[in-house]
């Protein structure tokens, strides 16, 4: 059985890739915006813990999860440095994508 870590993104520690080679936020659990407007500050806060937790160590990888459809987020994350986006609508974000 695979061995499965759980941690706030800003508490994970500091070990090697191979066990911890994926950080993940849950994006309607912790950012919250639609894409309309300015970003809140805490969503900007939120995927820099992400980013600083997959740069701590060399070789992971960023990914965001339950991600509303919006190109105006898709822009935001990627700004961000997140390196996965997870979308349950993989036709509707394959379009959005295309144009970035």
């Amino acid at each position: 059985m695979a061995v499965q870590w759980y941690a706030d993104a800003g508490e994970i520690p500091t070990v090697p890739a191979h066990l911890i080679r994926l950080v993940s936020l849950d994006y309607g659990d912790s950012v919250h915006w639609d894409g309309r407007g300015t970003p809140p500050p805490e969503a900007a806060a939120a995927l820099a813990r992400l980013v600083r937790a997959r740069d701590g160590v060399s070789g992971r990888i960023a990914r965001v999860h339950n991600v509303p459809v919006s190109a105006a987020v898709y822009r935001f994350l990627l700004e961000a440095g997140v390196d996965l986006i997870g979308t349950r609508d993989l036709v509707k974000t394959r379009q959005l994508l295309e144009g970035f």
